[in-house]
């Protein structure tokens, strides 16, 4: 009995961790003006090859795209890594976050053909950017007629806690899901442990299998990992097994 509450606290406790001063990701994007060209939520994670590049169109309103985090608790500032690119006449496109007390967009950034950044925004009191659901959303708006031979190419787009860089990421995967895949990956190893001490082979087993198909989905960088702890935990158990007979 002493075992399982050691067990339900850490697990409380890693719930916690996950769910505080983590970096928040785009979990969505909608392209009112504008020719999507190729990339997805995940080319906003970190700063590579793969980006998300959407193309101007020939109206009024040359690119509008609107980015929504998700599930915001609090956050410091915002960090965006794009290009402006083409050829022929410059235009004026801006980057903005929407105030939800004001119920207007507010500019961050302005920038013209040929431009590239990788910026941090600071803002104050930035609960009133955050809706009741805790959606934060965020903008590139082209208000001018566009021209098809331009380009915005957007590498990053975040969220941070106070106090924090960017973490520059190797994996093409929404580091939200990521620590959500640390958390279970961290119940299926409570689930192997609690085979083994109680001498519950079975317990062990449906772990380790949970283990291995967990590993099958998780990011790249954590395959070895997960195949060294698959290979130790079913030694273990057929240690254990084995021992009993």
């Amino acid at each position: 009995m002493k075992l399982n509450k050691i067990i339900i606290f850490v697990m409380m406790f890693v719930m916690l961790i996950v769910s505080v001063n983590a970096q928040e990701y785009v979990d969505s994007y909608t392209i009112f003006e504008g020719t999507y060209i190729s990339g997805d939520i995940d080319s906003l994670v970190s700063i590579d090859d793969d980006k998300l590049i959407i193309e101007e169109i020939t109206t009024p309103l040359g690119m509008d795209v609107e980015f929504h985090f998700n599930n915001v608790t609090t956050f410091e500032s915002v960090n965006v890594d794009l290009q402006y690119t083409g050829v022929g006449t410059s235009h004026i496109v801006d980057l903005e976050i929407y105030n939800q007390d004001s119920m207007e967009w507010v500019t961050l950034q302005e920038f013209s053909l040929g431009e590239e950044f990788d910026l941090n925004f600071p803002l104050a009191q930035t609960g009133r950017f955050i809706d009741v659901n805790g959606t934060v959303k965020t903008r590139i708006h082209h208000p001018q007629i566009g021209s098809t031979s331009h380009q915005i190419e957007i590498d990053r787009m975040v969220l941070l806690p106070a106090d924090e860089q960017p973490v520059e990421n190797t994996c093409p995967a929404d580091l939200n899901e990521n620590m959500l895949n640390f958390f279970w990956l961290f119940c299926i190893l409570v689930i192997i442990v609690l085979g083994i001490f109680t001498n519950q082979p079975i317990i062990g087993l449906f772990g380790s299998i949970g283990l291995l198909f967990f590993s099958l989905s998780i990011i790249q960088c954590l395959l070895t990992l997960g195949i060294v702890l698959i290979g130790t935990s079913i030694g273990l158990m057929l240690y254990f097994v084995f021992k009993e007979n």
